[in-house]
């Protein structure tokens, strides 16, 4: 499920779901912004939750 959710390179062809969707929400605010000067903040979570209810932080490895 990781590949799928994240994908598997830098190719636009190869995004996974959270980057499409994060690709996807930006290009949108961004002409939301342009269009009425509204400023937006974001944030986004991604949890799997495996069986056994193992809960991972898909984007922890990319957190700052």
């Amino acid at each position: 499920q990781g590949y799928t959710m994240l994908g598997g390179g830098e190719s636009s062809h190869t995004l996974g779901v959270i980057p499409s969707g994060v690709w996807w929400l930006y290009k949108a605010l961004e002409d939301h912004k342009t269009n009425t000067g509204a400023r937006f903040s974001v944030r986004i979570s991604a949890l799997q939750i495996a069986p056994g209810d193992v809960v991972t932080d898909l984007l922890a490895p990319y957190a700052q």
